[in-house]
């Protein structure tokens, strides 16, 4: 304890200057407990209390302690220059002590990095393409961190206590913590709940050094992005008014067409697709992009005026992305390109995105648990009313997509009573063989701990409670009649993987007419066509996940997704080896629309 019970400090709140002092001390937490002049209290850690001090009390030893020394100053200054020069035995031997524990710290670290001791506990039994990425410099990292786990230190070095990442996010805002002076606790906590739970699975999680560096930053950074958020929402409530124009929710499993087709959607002038820098960095409030068909000056105008903000987010993706080498083929990642919102949910604690990235199955399978997600659905249209707030191209529509929200399409019609759903459709099996593949690559960044076996029976369950939601709710709306060319502003269509692949655009004209009662545009059909030419499926390579990897080789044996091919007709993915056969459709679609023109 650096300072005695009852020094006294000193603190501004609202601009007036309150006295208190310091009651107690936490030995274990290392945080002082303050009482203020008017009856208030806060606690404060030892490297922010120093600010505060006025007047430092000294206990009755540390009084006699002063004099003794004052005593000992003046036989001390009887001492030659050259007596003081010459290194003393204790000095001597402590200068030996440090010197040995940093050489035994190097050698405990090489131990550990030559002898491997952290490889993957599954290494032998994946695939080349999944192996964790290991160079020296992060396993120097991870090696640290074994060691610090072993001394019982690294909770203290790399924290994830829920109390401390809020104190950092508000220290971030230049806000103040516990008192109740930041914006991450004045407005409804109602996300608090999942932010402790998120936080604790996270300490629960087996993850390397490296992986807590990044939770700490990736889980500090959304509390830091809620609290700007939240505070620009304060400074534009006129943004909070303005309507949400027939938003478009592409959903369904995941790796089932659901980020081709948005960003196919995208490429329509009156739509807009949120970009992941966006969401990445939403504040100050990102100019409104120009459509596809702008004018190059508008969209060098654009980047000019954006260019070090986007600049700076790709850094980071480019940083991410580095640690998982060929994750590009499972899923193209790219700031400028339309993304999911699970990212802006990620801010509101209810989003699978964490449970991607960290091996926290037990904090998806809560989420899972909610009885509605509309405190989220909320969340992600005020962010969506603040993005297009002064759109000059706009009111465009808004193409929003993620897999999760297979869970709360109820929870969509309640929220935005003008959404138009686009359900795409896919064989379970497949679609869960493909997205525990990405898991297993993603976790590998930041744990050592990956069985494809146990990730497999994971996401079959999590897929299997999705599905089983999304079919209670499509059953019902069968029921009311809800769907394609229904009276309501509310619609939904189906879409299938296999069609979406092989004839991309005539989908989405399908698509228009049921959703929209409009055909799509022949000019905006030979953008699209123009995209798809510059984009095959392709391009980032590909990839070839096996069931037995992942012990699915009986998954359709699950009544939920044998109910679920029969009632939507599943189909599988689009052949590889037929790419003449859908390049030759592609160009018979553009002929078509040439000559629409």
């Amino acid at each position: 304890m650096l300072y005695a019970i009852g020094t006294v400090v000193s603190k501004k709140f609202d601009g007036k200057a309150y006295s208190g002092e310091i009651v107690s001390y936490d030995e274990k937490r290392e945080v002082y407990s303050i009482s203020y002049e008017d009856g208030d209290e806060e606690e404060m850690y030892e490297e922010e209390i120093g600010d505060y001090i006025v007047y430092e009390v000294v206990s009755d030893q540390d009084e006699a302690d002063d004099q003794n020394e004052a005593g000992q100053q003046v036989a001390n200054e009887t001492e030659t220059a050259n007596t003081a020069a010459k290194p003393t035995k204790q000095s001597l031997t402590f200068l030996r002590v440090l010197i040995g524990a940093f050489v035994a710290w190097i050698l405990a670290i090489a131990v550990v990095v030559i002898s491997d001791e952290a490889p993957s506990h599954h290494a032998e039994s994946l695939p080349d393409y999944l192996q964790p990425f290991r160079p020296v410099g992060i396993k120097v990292i991870n090696a640290i961190g074994i060691i610090l786990a072993e001394v019982g230190l690294i909770d203290k070095v790399m924290s994830l206590d829920p109390d401390y990442l809020i104190w950092s996010a508000c220290s971030r805002l230049g806000q103040t913590y516990p008192r109740t002076h930041c914006v991450l606790l004045d407005e409804d906590k109602y996300w608090h709940a999942s932010f402790h739970r998120l936080t604790g699975s996270l300490q629960e999680a087996k993850l390397t050094m490296l992986g807590r560096i990044i939770a700490q930053g990736q889980v500090l950074g959304m509390l830091e992005t809620r609290g700007r958020l939240l505070e620009a929402f304060d400074n534009e409530p006129e943004a909070a008014a303005a309507p949400i124009r027939d938003p478009v929710f592409v959903v369904g499993l995941p790796r089932s067409g659901t980020t081709f087709l948005s960003r196919l959607l995208a490429i329509d002038p009156g739509n807009r697709g949120p970009t992941l820098w966006e969401y990445m960095d939403p504040v100050p409030r990102p100019p409104s992009p120009p459509p596809s068909n702008a004018s190059k000056a508008n969209i060098e105008s654009y980047e000019i005026k954006t260019k070090k903000r986007i600049a700076e987010q790709q850094w980071k993706l480019d940083q991410y992305k580095s640690l998982a080498p060929g994750v590009d083929s499972m899923h193209p990642l790219e700031t400028t390109n339309p993304e999911e919102c699970i990212i802006i949910m990620n801010y509101a604690m209810d989003s699978e995105q964490v449970a991607v990235t960290y091996p926290i199955h037990e904090y998806m399978t809560w989420l899972l648990g909610f009885d509605h997600h509309k405190d989220v659905l909320r969340w992600n249209k005020r962010v969506l009313q603040h993005l297009q707030y002064a759109d000059p191209y706009g009111p465009r529509r808004w193409v929003v997509k993620t897999p999760y929200y297979l869970t709360m399409l109820d929870d969509i019609r309640s929220v935005y009573p003008n959404a138009k759903i686009i359900h795409t459709h896919r064989d379970p099996a497949e679609s869960i063989l493909s997205v525990s593949s990405v898991i297993s690559k993603l976790q590998g960044i930041v744990t050592d701990d990956i069985d494809l076996q146990r990730i497999g029976a994971q996401q079959k369950a999590i897929h299997e409670t999705m599905v089983e939601k999304a079919l209670q709710v499509r059953k019902k709306w069968a029921e009311e009649n809800i769907g394609a060319n229904s009276n309501s502003e509310f619609r939904v269509v189906d879409v299938h993987l296999k069609d979406l692949q092989r004839s991309p655009v005539e989908t989405v004209k399908i698509i228009y007419k049921a959703l929209f009662d409009t055909a799509l545009a022949p000019e905006t059909a030979l953008m699209m066509q123009g995209w798809l030419k510059q984009n095959p499926r392709t391009k980032h390579g590909t990839h070839e996940p096996t069931m037995s990897e992942f012990g699915l080789e009986n998954i359709m044996k699950s009544k939920v997704f044998s109910e679920y091919v029969d009632v939507f007709g599943a189909k599988g993915a689009a052949s590889l080896s037929k790419e003449q056969e859908q390049q030759k459709m592609l160009n018979h679609e553009a002929e078509l629309a040439q000559g629409e023109l």
